[in-house]
């Protein structure tokens, strides 16, 4: 059996508390709280408790917590009729045609963002570990309190630069990893959520919103990583019976983002299918990563989760081929309509269209 000192320190690196192995919590004066830790035993257990319950009222609120999150941004950022943030050089003046948009590779490193998920500004929802520090990540408190069943931090494309020219439309990237966006943007999500609880479920404002106003300017493609989501709204087309689109409900049990909310379908986040280089270069595409939504969400096919050692073979494996025949037969069209921001965790996302 291993001795306390063990027991201490296994309970300790698992973020668990002590009593779970059968041991008290250590009182003697080795162990006396460094500056800003919390000696009261119940102290992280309180915390992670109370870190689950804004979870779970963030996921059964996000769209009602998004349109209240879009008033602290002024209404000339929104699209008319909708909630979404934007800015006039994120907008192209008509729908751009996928084939219209060129992708590009920044050859140069980008600055470090200076917003990221372990700056101060985040402590208030990173919850306290069992040995009194909170946790260092909004991710690694969804790992170990509410972990969804797809959690995992995959290799990103991260969005630098935008620029629509008349019909044409071009997109700078880099690289960032899941997590990065996600310990900031669920993070400003989670603040809202707490925020709104505590004013009876009324609308904080920014004053008690201490990450959502550090970001200054949520459009800084540069000031925190920014990964897009890829969100495809499919319409099918009927003359007779009329043209039909498709939503699915997101299980706040399956996903870290989004959970609970009625959404288009497909929608995924842009990077590839694994880490290997040559799936890096391969998918590198806006077409494809939408292919694989495609696959994934109305076929049912099994997750492209980074595991393959072999490239996708876009141009003969089905249902990849059969996607490009329809669409270079003119029977599948997609289009691009904005880059913008959902306001509840400011997460840029490409709004695209589907038509077939």
């Amino acid at each position: 059996m291993p001795g306390l000192a063990e027991l201490r320190s296994i309970a300790a690196k698992l973020h668990i508390p002590p009593e779970r192995l059968g041991i008290l919590p250590d009182h003697s004066a080795d162990a006396i709280p460094k500056p800003g830790q919390v000696s009261a035993a119940g102290a992280p257990h309180e915390s992670q408790e109370y870190w689950k319950l804004v979870r779970r009222e963030l996921n059964a609120n996000r769209a009602r917590l998004g349109d209240l999150a879009s008033e602290l941004y002024p209404q000339a950022h929104c699209i008319p009729g909708t909630t979404v943030l934007t800015q006039p050089g994120w907008l192209p003046s008509e729908p751009v045609e996928l084939s219209d948009i060129e992708l590009y590779w920044l050859a140069e490193a980008l600055p470090k963002p200076a917003i990221t998920g372990g700056i101060e500004q985040t402590e208030s929802v990173r919850p306290l570990a069992a040995d009194g520090d909170r946790f260092r990540l909004y991710s690694r408190a969804l790992r170990d309190l509410a972990r969804p069943k797809l959690l995992d931090n995959r290799v990103s494309y991260r969005l630098a630069e935008v620029d629509w020219t008349g019909d044409k439309g071009r997109l700078g990237f880099s690289y960032t990893t899941y997590f990065d966006v996600l310990d900031v943007c669920e993070a400003a999500a989670h603040e809202f959520a707490d925020a709104w609880l505590r004013a009876s479920r009324k609308r904080p404002s920014l004053a008690h919103l201490p990450l959502r106003r550090h970001i200054e300017d949520p459009f800084d493609l540069l000031a925190r990583p920014m990964l897009p989501s890829i969100n495809t709204l499919t319409i099918r087309r009927d003359p007779i019976d009329g043209h039909r689109m498709y939503l699915h409900r997101r299980d706040a049990k399956a996903t870290a983002v989004a959970g609970g909310m009625f959404h288009v379908i497909p929608a995924g986040v842009f990077q590839p299918a694994a880490l290997a280089p040559a799936h890096q270069a391969n998918d590198f595409s806006l077409w494809r990563n939408i292919q694989r939504e495609y696959s994934e969400e109305f076929l049912g096919n099994p997750e492209h989760d980074g595991n393959s050692l072999d490239p996708i073979d876009y141009e003969h494996d089905e249902p990849f081929r059969s996607f490009a025949a329809a669409r270079a037969a003119g029977d599948f069209r997609v289009f691009t309509c904005a880059v913008v921001l959902e306001p509840l965790t400011l997460w840029v996302e490409l709004l695209t269209v589907a038509l077939r």
